[in-house]
């Protein structure tokens, strides 16, 4: 429980914050910290990003801020690439997705230095 109200709440600021690399670090830390196989932290880390995003969403639904046509297709994106994400993880395991996530993680550090220090 400590580890799930620390990060929750920094992992959380930094997604309300900036956003980019939350599920990253979340898969990350529960690799690193609590000791979960691969399948297990990435399919935990989707439950904290969907909590993070309806929380998201609710607020700016409040403060009439949501293009709903841009939202819901990316929605049905998401819906698509979960369910073949997720199939792919349950047949293939770990040694399919490790590489595949290590190398999101590292572009999406190559874009945010890109973005913040060399642009």
């Amino acid at each position: 429980m400590p580890f799930f109200l620390l990060f929750g709440f920094g992992l959380g600021f930094y997604d309300g914050f900036f956003g980019p690399g939350t599920g990253a670090f979340w898969t990350g830390a529960l690799l690193i910290f609590m000791g979960m196989d691969m399948t297990k932290a990435t399919g935990t880390t989707r439950i904290m990003n969907f909590v993070s995003n309806i929380t998201a969403l609710t607020l700016f639904i409040a403060g009439g801020n949501v293009l709903y046509t841009a939202g819901l297709i990316m929605a049905a994106g998401q819906v698509i690439g979960a369910n073949i994400g997720s199939g792919m993880a349950i047949k293939r395991g770990a040694p399919f997705i490790r590489p595949i996530f290590l190398t999101m993680v590292f572009l999406t550090i190559a874009r945010l230095t890109y973005v913040n220090y060399i642009s």
